[in-house]
């Protein structure tokens, strides 16, 4: 009986990590907060990049096109864990990227 209750516990200790960690953790409007997801960079005829956003589980994230925003364009396609301030602007969500990793 312990050995199955102490297996379920780590069960539910392995999703609640996996829900903190795998998800978009957001503060509110205006403060720091960190995003997982996919870069997508549109780019013009010229491969200047024209906009980027975070694909998430909670919706595309505009970003702002900044040195850093930029510098995350660069990593067109490729799966990152963000941080910076998010504000909204016309319905929707946009966030200024303070840094950014690739997640091991």
């Amino acid at each position: 009986m312990f050995v199955k209750t102490q297996r379920m516990s780590i069960a539910l200790l392995a999703i609640l990590v996996a829900a903190l960690f795998g998800s978009v953790c957001f503060a509110d409007e205006g403060e720091d907060a960190i995003a997982g997801g996919v870069v997508i960079a549109t780019k013009d005829a010229n491969g200047v990049i024209t906009a980027v956003q975070l694909a998430s589980d909670i919706g595309d994230l505009n970003v702002e096109l900044d040195a850093t925003g930029l510098e995350l364009g660069a990593m067109d396609g490729q799966n990152v864990e963000v941080t910076g301030v998010l504000t909204e602007k016309d319905g929707q969500k946009w966030i200024k990227v303070t840094s950014f990793e690739v997640p091991e």
